[in-house]
């Protein structure tokens, strides 16, 4: 599967070779990275989460990693299908957003850290960048 992002101005892909693929807005003083992985239905049980499950799988991977005190959360239709989203907030971190994302099959997961008070621009990009996500299956080409 392949990645479909739309990356607004200002934004770049961050060399990150032991890690997820990972995006900076180089127009924030301090960037936080966007950190974006998925896992794509092989078979069994179709998940098909509400949108309820994926605000709770943020929470849940939130509360679990340490990500700090939850601040809020919610869902919300998407370009993939629905989403779930959890902000928090801690003393090494003052914000930490978490989304996790489903059209009934696959996930996205989505992690934006904030090492400073964020750019309050850089955090609506980040939640559009978000918003628009999407992965598809990579063509078979052949060429013969």
């Amino acid at each position: 599967m392949s990645l479909d992002i739309k990356l607004p101005k200002g934004w770049s892909d961050y060399d990150n070779p032991d890690g997820p693929p990972t995006y900076c807005r180089e127009l924030s003083e301090t960037p936080g990275p966007l950190q974006i992985s998925w896992a794509e239905y092989k078979g069994g049980a179709i998940p098909n989460p509400s949108a309820d499950d994926l605000k709770r799988m943020a929470e849940e991977f939130g509360e679990k990693h340490d990500f700090g005190d939850l601040v809020e959360s919610s869902s919300s239709p998407c370009a993939f299908g629905t989403l779930g989203t959890a902000v928090f907030r801690s003393s090494e971190n003052p914000r930490i957003q978490m989304w996790h994302l489903s059209n009934g099959r696959d996930f996205i997961m989505v992690t934006h850290i904030c090492p400073t008070d964020p750019d309050p621009i850089e955090v609506r990009e980040a939640q559009e960048i978000v918003r628009t996500l999407t992965i598809g299956k990579k063509p078979k080409w052949k060429f013969w």
